[in-house]
């Protein structure tokens, strides 16, 4: 009994930990937080990454661009709905990130695209992720691959 309660112990403590080390940001400047960084395994070339991007600053962010030593194209994309149909579409235009405001990079939404990888990735790997913006600043990431739910899970495949 006493075993089984120190494993007990041990297991939620280990996923508590993991939860809060997920949900610390990986940027945290003055004017921006970056959290809750990961992607999608990639079942073909191409693969997608998420997170949350928020602005503590008094003026608006921009951000235009995100790179990988691990894709040769990366991408910003979104979903639109268009004649009752749902289609992805690269974002030509600098995402605002109004100041105060958090914009979730998620599943059927806002995403970083990836094509042609340069590796497989799996469950539990990381992915390396730059995030460029508009005054010219660069915030390197690193994401860590997990599988999203069956819901939103397009399998990288644009």
């Amino acid at each position: 009994m006493r075993l089984a309660l120190i494993t007990l112990f041990v297991l939620i403590f280990s996923q508590f930990g993991s939860a809060r080390a997920e949900s610390e940001p990986q940027i945290s400047v003055p004017n921006m937080e970056v959290h809750h960084v990961w992607a999608k395994p990639n079942y073909g070339p191409n693969s997608a990454a998420y997170f949350m991007l928020t602005n503590k600053g008094k003026t608006p962010l921009y951000l235009i661009e995100a790179t990988s030593p691990l894709s040769k194209r990366v991408e910003l994309h979104t979903h639109i709905h268009k004649d009752g149909v749902m289609k992805m579409r690269k974002v030509k235009e600098p995402i605002e990130i109004s100041p105060g405001k958090t914009l979730t990079f998620a599943p059927a939404g806002y995403h970083v695209m990836l094509f042609a990888m340069e590796k497989k990735l799996k469950e539990g790997d990381k992915l390396p992720l730059t995030l460029i913006f508009k005054d010219g600043t660069k915030h390197p990431v690193i994401a860590k691959v997990k599988k999203g739910s069956s819901h939103d899970d397009h399998r990288g495949s644009h």
